[in-house]
């Protein structure tokens, strides 16, 4: 029933309108996490992450009308880091959006691009 942007002078839409208060309009109503992690016995930490967001809409100057709509989605993020020479060295490889869903938010617009993350970590 809320369509109302705050729009700038030149009446570009910089952001939703309030509604109830203080609640904005254009963020999700539900919003569920849930994740595990296992490690085996050679020391590989594995981690599985979800995320479930309700229907929603993103305000965005990009796209036609400043308003995108997106469902109720679920995004899941895959990460794994090994351990060398001790623990002193961690090597990591992360998967963000693993199925490349569209509903992945990169800036505040979505993107259906999975993100790969490759790291190298040093303690002394």
């Amino acid at each position: 029933p809320y369509t109302t942007l705050f729009r700038s002078p030149d009446g570009r839409p910089i952001g939703p309108e309030f509604a109830s208060g203080n609640r904005l309009v254009y963020i999700p109503t539900s919003i569920i996490k849930v994740g595990g992690a296992y490690t085996f016995p050679f020391g590989l930490n594995m981690y599985v992450n979800g995320r479930f967001k309700s229907t929603t809409k993103f305000v965005t100057a990009l796209y036609p009308g400043g308003l995108l709509t997106q469902p109720e989605h679920w995004i899941w993020d895959y990460k794994m880091a090994q351990p060398i020479f001790g623990g002193k060295i961690k090597l990591t490889f992360a998967i963000e959006n693993v199925f490349s869903k569209f509903y992945f938010e990169n800036g505040g617009i979505p993107s259906n691009v999975a993100r790969y993350i490759v790291g190298v970590e040093s303690r002394f």
